[in-house]
């Protein structure tokens, strides 16, 4: 004859047991998917937001350059108009010159 197999309380407990600390580990498992994603998220954002700060840092200092450009190229050309202007008014002036009138002219 055969016999049936039987199951004590202590064995249904255990199985009990067995089976509320497996569904706990994948509770705990799906929790620490879902903060991986937000992780991932919140990490997706801030390296575009780097990106961002990069970028106009970048244009920050492209508009400082040329701002030092224009800068120093007007201030060559300020120079240079100074100069010009006092010598016409050397030229057009009265004062005894050691150039001819002819020479005056003909610069």
């Amino acid at each position: 004859m055969r016999r049936g197999i039987s199951f004590t309380k202590r064995a249904y407990i255990l199985l009990a047991i067995t089976a509320f600390f497996n569904l706990m580990a994948i509770v705990f498992d799906q929790l620490v998917v879902q903060q991986e994603d937000k992780i991932r998220s919140f990490d997706h954002i801030v390296n575009e937001q780097k990106q961002e700060v990069n970028y106009n840092l970048y244009a920050h200092k492209i508009f400082k350059e040329l701002y030092f450009k224009i800068h120093f190229n007007s201030s060559d050309l300020i120079t240079d108009i100074n100069f010009l202007t006092r010598a016409l008014n050397f030229l057009n002036s009265d004062l005894p010159k050691k150039i001819n009138d002819d020479k005056i002219i003909k610069l």
